[in-house]
């Protein structure tokens, strides 16, 4: 997913230079659905002040959390460790 991907996906406007990492995370086993594979994206935002998130159609209740408020047990299935591992957690 590029820049434009994901300002139609949370309106934010991002620069190309902002993505440091990327990694597809496709163990057979890491879903009860079955085979499922994710390409995860890490972009690193500049500036003292998030920008406002306006999540799209399928990301309607977007919203920045900090870190440390994570919460592994809220999240589905692998997302939690897919997220540690993008950030060297």
């Amino acid at each position: 997913m590029g820049s434009v991907g994901i300002q139609e996906e949370t309106g934010l406007i991002i620069s190309p230079n902002a993505l440091k990492a990327s990694h597809t995370f496709d163990a057979p086993d890491r879903s009860v659905r079955g085979r499922t594979v994710t390409t995860v994206f890490y972009f690193e935002l500049t500036g003292d002040k998030l920008p406002d998130v306006a999540g799209g159609d399928d990301a309607s209740l977007a919203f920045w959390l900090p870190l440390g408020k994570l919460d592994g047990r809220m999240m589905f299935e692998d997302h939690y460790s897919v997220i540690t591992k993008m950030l060297g957690l």
